[in-house]
């Protein structure tokens, strides 16, 4: 079971079967790398930044972009995203906070 939703989701999703598979790595990825419970709400927070992160190439709008340019004489334009292949990871702060204030809750 995932610990995020959709709806704990702040990017638009256009494929939530897509976005419901996300969610259930992810949380399966949390459950790796802890081993233990975590606090449910820190779960859902940090479950939802993963999957926002791979649906980033997906989003119609500038939102994730490292670079971008554009010409226009021959019709040419080049975005390349923080995170072009859709990977889900957990941040180093993620980790932290899934630890908790006394860093026993999660064990990495």
């Amino acid at each position: 079971m995932a610990y995020a939703t959709l709806n704990d989701l702040c990017c638009t999703v256009s494929d939530e079967r897509i976005a419901e598979k996300l969610l259930e790595r992810a949380s399966r990825l949390i459950d790796d790398e802890c081993g233990v419970e975590v606090d449910p709400d820190s779960a859902r927070d940090v479950c939802a930044a993963m999957v926002e992160r791979a649906l980033i190439p997906m989003q119609s709008d500038v939102f994730g972009l490292s670079s971008a340019s554009m010409s226009a004489g021959g019709y040419q334009q080049t975005l390349n995203y923080i995170n072009s292949s859709g990977e889900i990871y957990l941040l180093d702060k993620e980790r932290e906070r899934l630890r908790g204030s006394d860093g026993t809750i999660c064990f990495i």
